[in-house]
Parts: C-alpha cells; sequence; structure tokens
C-alpha cells in the first residue's frame, strides 16, 4: 500500500475510535469475529524478511489485546461451537483469536500477551513444519528469493515463470508477489517439488541453513505441549504438509491428514482437535474435504472466508476475518464496524445500549 494512503487509513482508523464511531459499532454487533494470525516478531526484519507479512510485530499484538481486554468477550474457539451446536445465544462482542501454522514466536512471543491480558487463543499446527520435515512456504520462498546471489531467476517448472529479475529490492519484490500467486495454483501433489525447484535455481535454502532466523522457527513437540496444557491456548490442526485440501487426489489429503492428526496424538497427546484449512477461500475446501474430516472425527473447522459467525453457523466452514496491525484495526474488524456503517444508512432503528463484555481465558 501507498505509505500516503496507509497513513491517511490509519488516521481514520483512529478517528473513528476516538470519536466513539467504532463503540456504537461494537453495541449493534451480533455474532463471533474470529480473528487469524500466523508468526509474531520484535522490530524490523532485515532485507526481505517478513515481506509477506505473516508475521505481525508483537507490539501491535500488545495493543490488540489490550483493546479485545477492554472491548470484547474472548472466547476459545471450541466454546463457540459448543454454542452453535446447542443452538444458544452467542454472547454480544463475542471474539475467538486463532493461530496458523506453529511459529516458535507463538510460545515466546504471544502467550506472555495472551497471558498478561487474560485472552485464549488456538494456534493450528502443521505437523511437518513441527517435526522440522518442512518449513513453511511462503517463508522458503521468501528466503530463497532474499539470500541468492542470482541477479536472475531461471526457472523450469510447469506452472512457475520462466523468468524473473532479483537485481532490486522493487524486483525481489515484485518476484515474490508473482511466485506466491502462481505457487498457489500448482497441483498440490507437486507442491513441495516446485519449491526446492526454486531453492535449487536460486542455490540456497532454508532447509539447509543451520540456524535460520528466529522469525521462521517451528515450535518444538514440548512448547507445543506446554502451550496445550496451559488454560490461555488450545492446539488445533493444520495438516501435516500444508496442501490445499480441496485440491489434493483424495487418497493424498487423507494420508496427510492422517499423518497430521496421529503426530498430534501422539506426540502432543491431542485428541480431538478442530481444524484450519490452508488457504482456506472457497475451492480450497469442498464436500469431499468436509467428508474427510466427518471421517476423521474433526467436527470443527475454520476457513479464511471474512465474514462473522451466527448460531446457524456451519461448524465445519466457520468464517474467520483477517489480521488487525494494531488495536485500531482491531477494533474496526472485530466491532464490524464497517457493516454497521452500511446499515447506519439504511435503517433507522437506533443502536442498542448493551454493555460489552470483558474478556477472558477459558480453562480447558
Amino acid at each position: 500500500m501507498n505509505p500516503l494512503i496507509r497513513n491517511i487509513a490509519r488516521t481514520g482508523l483512529a478517528a473513528c475510535s476516538v470519536l466513539g464511531v467504532t463503540s456504537l459499532a461494537r453495541r449493534k454487533q451480533s455474532g463471533a469475529c474470529i480473528l487469524m494470525y500466523h508468526g509474531l516478531t520484535k522490530g524490523q526484519g532485515r532485507g526481505m524478511e517478513n515481506h509477506s507479512r505473516l508475521h505481525l510485530d508483537i507490539n501491535g499484538f500488545r495493543k490488540s489485546a489490550a483493546v479485545f481486554a477492554k472491548h470484547y468477550h474472548v472466547i476459545a474457539l471450541q466454546e463457540l461451537a459448543d454454542l452453535i451446536e446447542a443452538g444458544e445465544k452467542i454472547p454480544d462482542n463475542t471474539v475467538v483469536l486463532t493461530f496458523d501454522d506453529g511459529y516458535a514466536s507463538n510460545y515466546h512471543l504471544g502467550l506472555p500477551v495472551l497471558e498478561e491480558f487474560g485472552l485464549h487463543a488456538t494456534i493450528f499446527a502443521s505437523t511437518a513444519f513441527i517435526e522440522r520435515e518442512i518449513f513453511q512456504w511462503p517463508d522458503r520462498i521468501e528466503y530463497a528469493v532474499d539470500h541468492t546471489s542470482e541477479k536472475r531467476l531461471l526457472l523450469d517448472f510447469e506452472g512457475l515463470p520462466k523468468e524473473l529479475g532479483l537485481s532490486s529490492r522493487n524486483e525481489k519484490s515484485h518476484a515474490l508477489i508473482t511466485l506466491d500467486a502462481a505457487l498457489k495454483l500448482i497441483p498440490q501433489e507437486r507442491h513441495l517439488e516446485s519449491i526446492s525447484h526454486i531453492e535449487e535455481r536460486a542455490g540456497v535454502s532454508l532447509l539447509s541453513e543451520p540456524n535460520p532466523a528466529d522469525i521462521y522457527q517451528p515450535l518444538t513437540w514440548e512448547q507445543l505441549r506446554k502451550l496445550e496444557a496451559s488454560e490461555f491456548v488450545s492446539i488445533g490442526a493444520h495438516t501435516h504438509t500444508h496442501p490445499i485440501l480441496g485440491k489434493c487426489t483424495p487418497e493424498f489429503a487423507r494420508k496427510d491428514m492422517e499423518t497430521c492428526l496421529e503426530l498430534l496424538k501422539t506426540k502432543g497427546g491431542i485428541e480431538t482437535p478442530t481444524f484450519a484449512y490452508p488457504n482456506g477461500k472457497i475451492g480450497d475446501f469442498n464436500a469431499s474435504t468436509e467428508k474427510l474430516l466427518t471421517d476423521l472425527s474433526i467436527k470443527v473447522a475454520v476457513t479464511t472466508e471474512m465474514k462473522f459467525n451466527d448460531t446457524n453457523a456451519n461448524l465445519l466452514r466457520l468464517n474467520r476475518m483477517g489480521t488487525p496491525n494494531n488495536g485500531y484495526q482491531a477494533d474496526t474488524i472485530c466491532s464490524g464496524l464497517i457493516p454497521f456503517i452500511k446499515n447506519l444508512f439504511t435503517s433507522n432503528t437506533p443502536p442498542t445500549t448493551s454493555k460489552p463484555k470483558r474478556a477472558y481465558a477459558r480453562s480447558k
């Protein structure tokens, strides 16, 4: 985003909060807002590190947590699912926090903030990442493009661009954006192969790095078990190798999911986890993937469809909103400000005055 536009947007969000617009929206908000995070980081990365913006600065998360604790009713994902399954009313201003992939920063940076503000989060673990068999693919291509000495990346893999310039920061940024879009269309059975091809042509690989940057590190099994034992965290499943299940063959999808669940059970002590679809857009899951989850006794799954969830929500297709970068964005997203403003101009019904509930952590 253009820096000027970004500053204008931030100023607008701050003004909405200061003027009490989000407070009005909160009083009209209904349904649950599930938020999605990935990794967390301290300070600015070097080079192209965190170009994907998967890793949120911890100060931004802490400011968001303060907003959640003050204005919202934060509950565990499973608790929300229990309410929906029972047909019970979802409390006003309900928020659910989730983290995808299983980054070590969730433990080192995220858990202390959750403890400080008494908030609960679900962390969806990709078990091949926890096993250190793979790193997350956006991190792998980011590392390869950032650390290669090549000025041009020459590729020979179906579905990938033939040539990408790497002689400047702008060219590297364009290369990463181009590769990200192309890799999401590669058949899932060849996805890891395509990433290895990029690394081979770049001449560097995150998998071969003896001491990867903290931002790329996965949880250890010991950390994962400690998180699960905490009253502030539940561990969910996020496949084994992070394939987009709706674009896999049924055989591949089943094998990957079975491996994930077996590892979570034997090494994590987790029997019936909730689940997050990798990528999570329409087309990334379907009736076949829902049947697979049902066959594997998974009853709760989240997508990345950006909507709130009401009592009629499909428990295998729960919606999730994007990642707020700071407290203002957190309040704007979770208050339902945008639909509130739209309704303001189409309805004469005055806002209610129900008092929002305070956030709390739910013991498992």
